[in-house]
């Protein structure tokens, strides 16, 4: 039996619904995903934390493959640097097979977008915004120049920075994914919101690790019919939760093949954004959606 870890954010859902059912097909395997923000939450990697806790020791050992998520060294223990001791590398077997993936973040395809913080919220757009809240006359202005379409969100600059962002990222992982996010932004749903992509990322980022499971374990993978029985693949198979709305400035600039019109929340919902907007510039109580029901 194969013992697989996953040890990264949701984003490693993507190994379950994606990984496991293909490697299944040629060995019988177990796997495990260790939450790396519900440990982090939990204070596992807080200053003075000598060592991981026992049960998560004994299947980091455990395992023979272990697909992850970098995390700095200032997560002390929980950390995948090896620099670090008694860190989370230092209790894989070294003859285990270790495959890192990126973190995705990508705040560029939505006007705004706005996270729930222990502090409050982070609300998150183009600082010209930030500014055009600052001089608008009244709530119902910045509301109006939104709705008339004068508003400028600056996507280029943005996905420009995402992209730049993530190569950086990748330079230490075993998995690439940002050839394919720009090759495709246009073309296909690729994120639900800034950090849960669709089905379409997933099943690339989980093609290239089943190739490199393959190579080592020594199985014929056919690449191409995995990405063709993929492609029917629901947009959504990890059931990530939250959905960003596309809205008319984000279709008139990327031009989308999956969306010729935005999203029949999206105007209320955005609406909201700069309503909290324009009070949050002024230092009063914002309401807000975080995320629409719908699309």
């Amino acid at each position: 039996m194969l013992n697989l870890l996953v040890y990264a954010n949701c984003q490693g859902s993507m190994v379950e619904k994606f990984v496991v059912p293909e490697i299944s097909k040629h060995v019988v395997v177990s796997a495990v995903h260790i939450v790396n923000y519900e440990a982090i939450k939990l204070g596992y990697g807080s200053v003075g934390a000598a060592d991981l806790p026992e049960h998560y020791s004994r299947i980091i050992s455990d395992a023979d493959i272990i697909v992850y998520q970098n995390l700095s060294e200032n997560q002390g223990v929980l950390s995948t640097s090896g620099r670090i001791a008694n860190s989370f590398m230092t209790k894989a077997k070294k003859d285990s097979l270790k495959i890192s993936f990126p973190y995705l973040n990508n705040n560029a395809i939505w006007p705004t977008y706005i996270e729930e913080r222990t502090k409050g919220i982070s609300f998150k757009t183009d600082p010209h915004i930030v500014e055009m809240a600052r001089s608008a006359r009244s709530e119902d202005d910045l509301i109006k120049k939104y709705m008339n379409g004068d508003m400028y969100f600056n996507f280029s600059g943005r996905f420009t920075d995402f992209v730049n962002e993530l190569e950086k990222i990748e330079q230490e992982c075993d998995v690439k994914i940002s050839n394919f996010i720009k090759d495709n932004i246009a073309k296909k749903r690729l994120f639900l919101t800034h950090n849960h992509p669709t089905s379409a990322v997933m099943s690339e980022m989980a093609r290239q690790i089943i190739h490199i499971i393959s190579s080592n374990i020594g199985f014929e993978f056919d690449q191409e019919e995995f990405l063709r029985t993929q492609s029917f693949s629901p947009e959504n198979i990890c059931k990530l939760p939250g959905y960003y709305p596309i809205d008319f400035y984000s279709v008139r600039h990327y031009n989308f093949e999956f969306a010729q019109k935005q999203d029949v929340a999206a105007p209320s919902y955005y609406k909201s954004h700069m309503t909290a907007l324009y009070n949050l510039v002024r230092g009063l109580p914002a309401e807000v959606l975080f995320f629409s029901d719908s699309a």
